[in-house]
């Protein structure tokens, strides 16, 4: 019997929106070591590793410059990518 280790989803959505709103929150989570591991969620980690090659190249993380990076990170690969709107039940024009 395999056991799903404890996690909140809905606190992980809260992360990443938090994280794109305010402005410093990236330094803050830099800080506190928050890493793609610490997501259990496959599609949560992806989003938060586009946040963190945002964030190193010294780019603003906002819902606009992510949603750019995701669709180039997945621009060549066969399967669809993610999109923040379906991952984090966000309206689609934020």
């Amino acid at each position: 019997m395999s056991r799903i280790l404890p996690h909140s989803t809905d606190a992980e959505k809260a992360v990443l929106g938090a994280l794109m709103q305010f402005s410093n929150s990236m330094r803050d989570a830099m800080d506190q070591g928050l890493q793609p591991t610490d997501f259990f969620v496959e599609n949560h980690a992806r989003i938060f590793e586009a946040m963190l090659d945002l964030y190193n190249a010294n780019q603003v993380v906002d819902i606009r410059t992510v949603t750019t990076k995701l669709a180039l990170n997945f621009a060549h690969k066969k399967e669809h990518g993610i999109t923040l709107a379906g991952t984090l039940g966000m309206p689609k024009h934020a």
